[in-house]
């Protein structure tokens, strides 16, 4: 799949930048590299989106919605 960064606005990409993710709009990601996005920013989310008894945090939102795009529009 090309042009994968234009589906994030500048936010989305900063916060995957943040955890070394730089999306290439240039290179044709396989389904497996896809995947292996999905379970990075999902792990990610996981450990670093909630508090202590389990609430999500104010960022949990953002993540979601970044985890959402890549599946909605690669089926991941």
């Amino acid at each position: 799949m090309k042009n994968i960064r234009n589906l994030y606005n500048e936010e989305q990409l900063s916060l995957l930048e943040s955890i070394n993710i730089y999306l290439d709009n240039e290179k044709d990601y396989s389904i497996d590299e896809l995947a292996d996005l999905y379970d990075e920013i999902t792990d990610y989310y996981q450990v670093a989106c909630f508090d202590k008894r389990g609430e999500p945090l104010p960022s949990a939102y953002k993540w979601e919605t970044i985890f959402d795009i890549l599946y909605d529009n690669t089926g991941i």
